[in-house]
């Protein structure tokens, strides 16, 4: 069966890792090379290596304000992103002292480039591009927001998705950070006056991260950014398998905590289920 991915992201890329005849499309232009994948920007890293591949590890330390979490310290830093209902689960995972990350290097991925999706014709099993083209699928897999992916199929809820893009800004480590440099340092802002909602000291570098715009030419955005929950997105997934069509990834399954490896979980089981039917 043709599997046809959208987005050559990680995802995309998990994707093509568990079943290696998946096609990936990326809008992108042309490569930018085999950038690392999993620690691009902020406190973005691997709770947990992803099996086969060759990984690194790497000291974690996380703080709130410079200290220790306590459950005040945490609440008022969640609502100052605005997701103080966060508090009702597991709130503590997220800011233990002392961890250990992960970067795994993946295979050269076999990306095809230029190809930016504009809708999707599910009856036809047709990917429409931008070029006029359009490439057909037995099985098609979006690694891209979920609200993009419904848009391409001319699907709308009666509620809007919502989420906060954010904004990064890249500067050096200060000589006075706190931990050695081959660590990872997270330290979270709570107080709501301070643009920043975190730092993270890394591989010589402080990148800041916020839910506001920050100056300096060396500041990016990051769409969607922080994903709040939606009340259609379980429902909405599961119908669109019915269409052979399967989302993976926090954002393209709209699944606010996700990570990583939660996602690669997911698809091996997928493709586990697909070999067996």
């Amino acid at each position: 069966m043709k599997v046809v991915c959208i987005g050559g992201g990680i995802t995309g890329q998990l994707v093509q890792l568990v079943v290696p005849s998946t096609q990936l499309l990326d809008w992108r232009a042309m490569s930018q090379g085999h950038l690392p994948q999993t620690r691009r920007y902020g406190a973005n890293y691997l709770w947990k290596p992803i099996p086969l591949l060759p990984y690194t590890m790497f000291p974690v330390i996380t703080h709130v304000d410079g200290n220790y979490a306590t459950r005040d310290s945490v609440t008022a830093y969640k609502t100052k992103i605005g997701k103080a209902k966060d508090m009702e689960g597991n709130w503590g995972e997220q800011f233990q002292v002392q961890t250990t990350g992960y970067d795994c290097t993946f295979p050269t991925p076999r990306i095809n480039y230029d190809c930016a999706v504009v809708s999707i014709d599910s009856f036809r099993k047709e990917v429409h591009l931008r070029n006029g083209s359009f490439i057909d699928y037995d099985i098609l897999v979006s690694t891209i927001p979920l609200y993009v992916l419904l848009r391409m199929l001319n699907v709308t809820l009666s509620r809007s998705f919502r989420y906060d893009p954010i904004f990064i800004k890249v500067t050096d480590r200060p000589p006075d950070a706190p931990f050695p440099v081959s660590s990872v340092y997270v330290n979270y802002l709570s107080d709501p006056a301070v643009v920043p909602y975190r730092f993270t000291d890394r591989n010589g570098e402080r990148h800041y991260e916020s839910i506001t715009p920050m100056g300096g030419t060396s500041a990016r955005k990051i769409l969607p950014g922080k994903i709040h929950p939606h009340p259609q997105a379980a429902s909405t997934v599961m119908s669109l398998t019915k269409q052979n069509i399967f989302c993976f990834g926090r954002f393209a399954a709209w699944l606010p905590e996700e990570l990583i490896h939660e996602t690669y979980d997911r698809i091996v089981e997928w493709a586990y289920r697909m070999d067996h039917v």
